[in-house]
């Protein structure tokens, strides 16, 4: 560090320093559960939380009417993807016959 020569770590000196606009902190968020979504402002850069389909699922579409965007995720094709998976399920399942219990004398 003490020397400006190859191999060694970069030393700070002037000129290393961020413009005004690069050094503003951006609000950024990070969504858990639906109610934090009424809270968020659409200039905020808004994260989805690692949480379980079902809830995601809900927080997406409660987005999507609010015309929110997240950062780390495309609710269009989120969506989709859900939409397919939930027509495969329902094409596998079989039509459940009702099963009449033997009674043992």
């Amino acid at each position: 560090m003490r020397e400006k020569m190859k191999g060694n770590p970069v030393r700070v000196s002037i000129g290393y320093k961020k413009s005004r606009k690069g050094r503003e902190k951006e609000l950024i968020i990070r969504i858990s559960h639906i109610k934090g979504l009424e809270k968020t402002n659409k200039n905020a850069k808004i994260f989805i939380s690692k949480i379980g389909n079902k809830k995601k699922i809900e927080i997406v579409k409660k987005a999507k009417s609010l015309g929110l965007k997240f950062e780390n995720l495309n609710i269009g094709k989120f969506l989709k993807k859900i939409e397919k998976e939930q027509q495969k399920k329902k094409k596998k399942e079989p039509a459940k016959e009702k099963v009449e219990e033997k009674k043992w004398n």
